[in-house]
């Protein structure tokens, strides 16, 4: 009986309510029956390709066109700044960028294309301040994490700071919030995730600068140069750590970011981001 009534609810709340897609803005009816990200045995998705899991965390946000038009990250990449090569065929290398003026980062990697519908989730997330998105977001990323490293391979996760003032008018970094979920996805997973430890207050943005946004390569490397430091340098000292980012662009901020990690005596730096521009 109760059953029956929660599914008269259901179906009343998705008359008078309807879901709209957060992309196409059309209306939608969300089958409240598939399996969602937070039920125990899909939470991980390692057994998940990067679009049927993407179809599965965004199925309360995005209609199903919508939600199949994800690209995901495939070979063939660099193995240095992970840019995807327009050919579709060949082994994953180095792009010519890498090998002539190598990155301080030795790995970076994303979960998709920043284009579509990828694109549109980081912008209402980002700029819209949609926190409902940090979840799934979240998962989508340990997913991809995963995909890449063993859990225990990295000593500090970091997210890219924000300057205090830019975290004033956002109210939020969305890269250190991509990174709260990560200890609960990890107990679905694993029953924890002792070996890593997330840390947002050693990297820190000193230098106010302009949006990187509209600039080239050498106008953003310039822009951003000398806008981060270390509160603690022996905190990253023979440390291996990953750089969180929601996008990237030409790599010049995270970069930066792993020129001075490096410079304070790390010994590696990865980069992982939602999602990588083309």
């Amino acid at each position: 009986m109760q059953n029956f009534v929660s599914r008269i609810i259901s179906c009343v709340k998705t008359a008078v309510f309807p879901d709209k897609c957060l992309c196409c803005r059309s209306f939608f009816n969300f089958d409240g029956n598939r399996p969602l990200f937070n039920d125990r045995n899909k939470a991980a998705g390692r057994n998940f390709s990067e679009c049927n899991y993407f179809d599965m965390l965004m199925a309360q946000v995005l209609c199903p066109e919508c939600r199949r038009a994800f690209s995901p990250v495939e070979s063939p990449f660099c193995t240095a700044c992970g840019m995807i090569f327009k050919s579709r065929e060949g082994e994953d290398h180095m792009c010519g960028t890498c090998l002539d003026a190598p990155m301080y980062f030795s790995a970076a990697r994303a979960a998709g294309i920043y284009d579509q519908s990828l694109m549109t989730l980081v912008h209402c997330f980002k700029y819209q301040g949609k926190l409902q998105l940090v979840r799934p977001l979240s998962r989508l990323l340990f997913h991809s994490f995963l995909r890449y490293w063993e859990t225990g391979y990295f000593d500090l996760i970091m997210p890219v700071p924000l300057h205090k003032k830019k975290l004033r008018l956002r109210g939020f970094n969305q890269a250190h919030l991509l990174l709260k979920d990560w200890p609960d996805a990890a107990a679905m997973l694993m029953g924890g995730m002792e070996s890593i430890h997330i840390k947002a207050d050693v990297l820190v943005r000193k230098k106010w600068t302009r949006p990187q946004t509209g600039l080239g390569r050498k106008g953003r490397i310039s822009n951003i140069k000398n806008a981060f430091g270390l509160t603690d340098a022996f905190l990253v000292r023979g440390r291996r750590i990953l750089l969180v980012d929601d996008v990237f662009t030409t790599g010049s901020t995270v970069n930066e970011c792993a020129r001075i990690l490096m410079h304070g005596g790390a010994e590696s730096v990865d980069v992982l981001t939602l999602a990588r521009a083309i």
